[in-house]
């Protein structure tokens, strides 16, 4: 379970992640360090839950190994080179791509 590769998979930044999880005041954000110390220890169910809620994706899935098939391929888009190394970053890459349209 590599919790911050899903995050950036999705397409965010661990910085953009903390910014919207909730603080022991019950506010808005955490500091982009605490969200790694907690995702590198023993994160609660409830801290992850609200992880993937920001992102996007079910539970399940954030802490899910299955379906990471291993790729390499770079992909240009323009001026932009993207790099992938599993199916879930390339699909995350078209994705982005098709977006930008």
């Amino acid at each position: 379970m590599n919790i911050q590769k899903r995050i950036k998979e999705q397409g965010y930044t661990l910085a953009q992640v903390a910014s919207q999880l909730t603080n022991q005041r019950g506010g808005k954000g955490i500091s982009q360090g605490s969200l790694s110390t907690a995702l590198n220890g023993n994160p609660s169910i409830d801290k992850l839950q609200e992880i993937a809620n920001v992102i996007g994706i079910p539970l399940s899935e954030l802490v899910s190994d299955k379906g990471s098939i291993p790729v390499n391929a770079i992909i240009r888009h323009g001026s932009t080179y993207y790099e992938a190394h599993d199916i879930e970053t390339l699909k995350s890459i078209i994705k982005k791509i098709e977006e930008s349209k």
